[in-house]
């Protein structure tokens, strides 16, 4: 069986720096991805995000940074991609890494296990009737779609605030609804922008809609239980994700894949991204791209 120099599992951001890393390294490559394209969470969940924790890079669009990435890669016999394929298990092996994948086994002398979020699903509101409007969305893949509409996002965290402040953009009328009195996220970069009103500790309790389309959403306080209706043509939920993937056979540690200092989970087994597990970590690109930097001193040399 033919012996790949370097697995790597996932192709969001974090993979597609990986396989960049292992082009210049002149390394025989495969890539994995379980979903018809690359990009991963930045695609499928942000993608008119502006990604601004990198360094050497301007500030872009998620979408455009997937892109950018894309561009450096050039995909032949040294560097193959395989799309709509999933791994199901990594294993150390005498003197190679066993990849199986819904395809068949690949051996590899080392592997990147890069799979971000991994398998998703978008955390609900949890009212009912929720799924019956297309008017309720849990990803943004094109913003104009709000121009001039009434908009309310319920989230705390960093990437519902970047969603107001995009969309205040292009509407005057948007709401950032959260549950608690203080965001996680870093709410300073809404500052001053008098076309987002802020509701808190607020959390949603009932849907109103009118022919079949969505007219408003019935907000309750969560201390005084006042009750508080808002007029919306689009409601964006962003209180994040549940992960439906496993650890690939590898130990697992807070939704992801326990790493030593090494950000290794295995003999030549090694963790990068969002799914790499240990104390403190920061769940962003750029903590990603330092990973990834330290791993590869120790594949090449």
């Amino acid at each position: 069986m033919k012996l790949y120099d370097l697995a790597i599992i996932g192709a969001g951001p974090i993979g597609l720096i990986a396989a960049r890393k292992a082009q210049d390294a002149n390394l025989n490559t495969i890539i994995f991805e379980s979903r018809e394209r690359v990009g991963g969470q930045a695609i499928e969940l942000y993608p008119e995000k502006e990604v601004v924790d990198l360094i050497d890079t301007p500030v872009m669009l998620a979408k455009d940074y997937v892109d950018l990435l894309v561009d450096k890669l050039e995909f032949n016999e040294r560097l193959t991609l395989k799309l709509n394929t999933s791994v199901v298990k990594v294993e150390s092996k005498d003197d190679y890494v066993s990849v199986i994948t819904s395809s068949g086994e690949v051996w590899a002398s080392n592997v990147i296990v890069a799979t971000g979020l991994g398998i998703y699903t978008p955390r609900p509101m949890g009212v009912e009737g929720e799924d019956k409007y297309e008017e309720i969305a849990y990803s943004v893949q094109d913003f104009s779609h709000f121009s001039d509409k009434k908009v309310l996002i319920l989230g705390g965290g960093d990437s519902a605030i970047d969603w107001a402040k995009m969309v205040s953009r292009i509407s005057r009328d948007v709401y950032l609804i959260h549950r608690r009195n203080t965001f996680r996220g870093n709410i300073n970069t809404i500052d001053g922008i008098d076309t987002i009103t802020i509701l808190t500790p607020y959390v949603p309790k009932e849907i109103i809609g009118e022919n079949g389309r969505l007219k408003a959403l019935i907000v309750e306080h969560t201390e005084t239980k006042e009750l508080v209706s808002l007029d919306a043509d689009y409601i964006l939920v962003n209180y994040g994700n549940i992960p439906r993937g496993d650890s690939l056979g590898l130990e697992s540690l807070n939704r992801g894949i326990k790493v030593d200092e090494n950000f290794s989970a295995g003999r030549n087994i090694y963790v990068a991204g969002d799914v790499a597990a240990y104390p403190n970590k920061k769940k962003r690109i750029l903590p990603g791209i330092e990973e990834l930097a330290r791993i590869f001193k120790q594949i090449i040399t």
